[in-house]
């Protein structure tokens, strides 16, 4: 046995790999066939040959993960064009075509052309701005347009095709949109040009194309512009009462129009009976027609002229003395049931007192006079 498997007369070598190390030179494999174990070799073979390739797909995968893990960890911003919006979801060669890198476009335009990636369509508006003057790049929807560089109508693009136009309750007109609009940021604070118009105001002021009449307005058929002569504010219409002989409270109740003050007489009477003008409500006169008594409940001195200050100390009723309504004049003090203290009003004041040549006395008047006559 200690000759080695070749000295076993009637034993067929076997195939075994041996490591022979030679000390004079670097260490080499050498395939020395020592048996018949090529069958077993084969099939070792053929299991090492699966191993490989199982092991290659797994590497050519991993390699793919890797390229992936790579461009999602590049920095793009370092190329001067970071990838923000919807950039960020494009695929790379949606930009990078051909595997094209350096060269790239940068401007929207150099790409969005209606060739490479989405251009401008057909009904957008005619313009020679660059699109991010406009367009976010997060959507095409997301727009503020750049009215500087503008030039031209505005009707150009606000045509209801192009950009919004007028709406369903835009004042019938012609005129262009900038004689009225004045700002490009907003329609509202359009100030409309009056201009030459002078009738049919209710065809805009209707309370839906433009402000119309409020709800307490005066109740009337009457076209605008008979009382409204102002074309810059509605303050300052002067009402037209051509013809207006009565019912004036209908309007003029403190909501439609001015009615009575709170000093004003205490009446249900219309104001027509007193009220003469259209005019001004000043120089009424007060019908007192039928009125015979109770005068002080109106000549109060707030209501209507009262006593004055050289009046006749008295608390009696107005009309004990004035038999008049229509002047304060000629009243006729009533001396029933006064025989003494006539100093207290005959004193040169309030009446009639002693003349220069009355005789000098301290007596009171009633030692001589009556209330009759001086005289007496």
């Amino acid at each position: 046995m200690g000759g080695g498997p070749e000295a076993i007369a009637g034993h067929r070598p076997r195939c075994r790999q041996r490591l022979a190390v030679n000390q004079r030179s670097a260490p080499h494999f050498v395939l020395v066939e020592t048996g018949d174990e090529i069958e077993q070799m084969k099939w070792r073979l053929s299991i090492l040959f699966v191993m490989g390739m199982v092991a290659f797909g797994s590497l050519l995968a991993a390699g793919r993960g890797f390229g992936q893990g790579a461009n999602q960890s590049f920095d793009h911003a370092s190329t001067g064009f970071s990838l923000m919006g919807a950039h960020f979801a494009v695929d790379c060669e949606a930009c990078h075509t051909g595997g094209r890198f350096k060269g790239t476009p940068r401007r929207c335009g150099g790409c969005h052309d209606g060739v490479s990636a989405s251009g401008k369509s057909v009904r957008h508006p005619p313009t020679s701005n660059v699109c991010e003057a406009c367009h976010a790049v997060s959507t095409w929807q997301q727009v503020r347009y750049d009215h500087s560089q503008t030039r031209g109508a505005c009707a150009g693009c606000h045509n209801g095709m192009f950009a919004r136009g007028k709406p369903a309750t835009h004042v019938a007109t012609n005129a262009p949109c900038e004689t009225c609009h004045r700002s490009t940021f907003m329609f509202a604070g359009a100030r409309f040009d009056h201009a030459g118009i002078t009738g049919t105001c209710a065809s805009c002021h209707n309370g839906q194309t433009a402000k119309g009449k409020p709800a307490n307005h005066i109740v009337t058929t009457a076209p605008c512009e008979t009382c409204h002569k102002s074309t810059t504010t509605f303050a300052g219409g002067r009402m037209d009462h051509t013809g207006i002989m009565g019912n004036c409270a209908s309007c003029h109740n403190s909501q439609t129009a001015r009615g009575k003050p709170t000093s004003h007489i205490v009446t249900t009477a219309p104001c027509e009976t007193c009220h003469r003008s259209t005019t001004t409500f000043a120089g009424g006169r007060m019908d007192h027609t039928g009125i015979t008594g109770n005068c002080a409940s109106c000549h109060n001195g707030q209501t209507a002229r009262g006593k004055p200050t050289n009046h006749l100390p008295t608390s009696m009723a107005c009309e004990t003395c004035h038999r008049s309504t229509s002047t304060f004049a000629g009243a006729r003090m009533s001396h029933t049931g006064i025989v003494a203290n006539c100093v207290s009003c005959h004193n040169g004041v309030y009446a009639r007192g002693k003349p220069n040549d009355h005789p000098r006395t301290s007596a009171p008047c009633e030692t001589c006079h009556t209330t009759r006559s001086w005289d007496r």
